[in-house]
């Protein structure tokens, strides 16, 4: 699997390959930022475009839970 940054938040393979997988080939500039918080378990806001990957942003915390 190729580096996509994802790796640089989340450590479970099953998970990165899942994303991998599902095409997902970069982290995007709202993964980035809300990612790290939201698997922390802090409360997050934020407003982005739609397509840019919010859904997976505080997606894949719930998921990894």
């Amino acid at each position: 699997m190729k580096n996509n940054n994802f790796n640089q938040y989340i450590t479970d393979p099953a998970m990165l390959q899942n994303l991998s997988d599902i095409g997902y080939a970069q982290i995007t500039p709202i993964q980035q930022a809300c990612l790290p918080l939201v698997i922390a378990g802090k409360v997050e806001t934020a407003k982005a475009i739609t397509g840019s990957g919010n859904t997976a942003a505080f997606g894949v915390p719930i998921l990894l839970r």
